[in-house]
């Protein structure tokens, strides 16, 4: 059997490193991030902006960015900027002319 290298544990799955590399390469560019916007948001998240960021405590509940993810989109439903269509794994959004706009103003421009 061949050796399957060092397992990761990333937002409930388990892969390979280079299932994982293969993963987040994939996603990058289905959202539209470049290599280097990529590369600098690892390190910024590596670097803390200065010594009292890395000692600070947490000002608040953890978040499920899904939860945030999903509410959003509800949003966005409720505001007429994007059409829902279809229910569970089969759900799909569309976005409106409006909804152009008004996500723009959110840095949302590729979807």
């Amino acid at each position: 059997m061949g050796k399957k290298g060092k397992l990761v544990h990333h937002m409930g799955m388990t892969m390979t490193e280079e299932q994982h590399r293969k993963w987040h390469r994939e996603l990058m560019q289905h959202l539209g991030i470049s290599d280097e916007e990529d590369r600098k948001w690892h390190q910024a998240q590596q670097e803390p902006a200065s010594e009292e960021a890395a000692d600070a405590e947490p000002l608040g509940d953890r978040v499920n960015p899904f939860a945030i993810g999903g509410g959003f989109l509800a949003y966005c439903v409720r505001r007429g900027w994007l059409i829902q269509q279809g229910r569970g794994r089969n759900m799909s959004y569309y976005v409106t002319a409006v909804g152009r706009k008004a996500l723009g103003g959110f840095g949302i421009t590729k979807y």
